[in-house]
């Protein structure tokens, strides 16, 4: 997913995974989509990321985020890719596909 509108996408898509928790508290969608903003958020100029979400038919079942840091790799002479914000239905078949998605990197 790329572009503002892939952004507002991937940031969309953790309100259904937890629509029925009363006890979770998302950040506003324009503080998540502006951390992950190649042009508004910093640690973007030496990283790069992947934003991948998992739908079954059109409703959606997980998300994930594959993330490069030059930077740190560049330091340690590493060759890494991390992952995170990843939200994900009881469903190991989509776990598994996201996962397997995030690490094939961004």
């Amino acid at each position: 997913m790329q572009g503002a509108r892939g952004i507002r996408e991937f940031v969309a898509a953790q309100a259904p995974l937890y629509a029925r928790d009363p006890n979770f508290a998302a950040p506003p969608d324009f503080y998540a989509a502006r951390r992950l903003d190649p042009a508004r958020e910093p640690f973007w100029a030496h990283a790069e990321r992947g934003l991948f979400v998992a739908r079954r038919g059109r409703r959606v079942v997980g998300r994930v985020a594959a993330i490069a840091n030059h930077l740190h790799n560049g330091t340690w002479h590493d060759r890494v890719a991390f992952f995170g914000l990843f939200d994900c239905e009881d469903d190991r078949q989509a776990a598994t596909a996201l996962l397997d998605l995030a690490g094939r990197g961004p």
